[in-house]
């Protein structure tokens, strides 16, 4: 797996990472941090496949079946309109389906 670092700074930052699977396969996301986040997951198309908050000091987890392709994985502040600056930590794991 990989261990996804950032910030979120200034107000209303985005952070974006790219996933391109070669092969089918289960991907599994765990983050945490002490600020608020929403972690959404989308396509190449911009289809949401998944999506997940997290709550400040708390891990959380989410995992999706994937084919080969381009995903998108978006780092957003999750709160009450206002945003607080801080860092995160996303563990990415990707389990390869096994070919029959």
């Amino acid at each position: 797996g990989e261990i996804l670092r950032g910030n979120i700074s200034p107000v209303r930052d985005v952070d974006c990472y790219r996933i391109d699977p070669d092969r089918p396969g289960y991907l599994e996301i765990e983050g945490s941090g002490p600020i608020s986040l929403y972690v959404t997951v989308y396509d190449a198309a911009r289809k949401k496949l998944g999506e997940m908050g997290i709550y400040p000091h708390n891990n959380t987890k989410m995992g999706l079946d994937l084919v080969p392709g381009a995903y998108f994985l978006e780092v957003t502040h999750w709160g009450n309109g206002e945003s607080h600056p801080g860092y995160y930590a996303l563990a990415t794991r990707y389990r390869r389906a096994e070919l029959a």
